[in-house]
């Protein structure tokens, strides 16, 4: 399943078809919808930020899903939301702003995991982020 059709979420959901994978695209615009259903295995126009909707779209049928929506980033969070809550597993497009946006760019410390006195994984701010990895639980 990948919800938003844009550039990101149609050249995943292409690359998943070229790969044999059935997809169902779902998008708001109904032009993006119409573009790709010759390309997809199946299209849908919906809004995705609803829990009922998707279950009605048989998102939990799905073994995973790309969250695609790029240009509203509150429909992005309450759509991975959403998916959470009917425990189909997400990725999702990256909503980062540039280093200039950000207000605090220049002053960020790389920061690793470690392990606190208990044991258990923690980060520590300051430190060479390939020093090691540790899984966070």
């Amino acid at each position: 399943m990948v919800v938003g059709l844009g550039r990101f979420g149609t050249a995943v959901a292409e690359s998943l078809i070229r790969m044999g994978h059935e997809v169902l695209g779902v998008d708001e615009d109904a032009e993006r919808v119409q573009r790709l259903s010759d390309q997809l295995t199946h299209t849908v126009q919906a809004d995705t930020t609803d829990v009922e909707t998707l279950r009605q779209l048989g998102a939990c049928d799905f073994a995973s899903a790309v969250v695609g929506i790029g240009s509203d980033v509150e429909a992005s969070v309450l759509t991975t939301l959403a998916l959470v809550d009917l425990g189909v597993p997400t990725m999702g497009k990256s909503h980062q702003r540039t280093p200039r946006s950000h207000p605090g760019a220049n002053r960020r410390a790389p920061c690793r995991l470690s392990r606190s006195a208990d044991g258990r994984a923690g980060r520590a701010h300051g430190d060479r982020a390939d020093d090691r990895l540790y899984r966070i639980r």
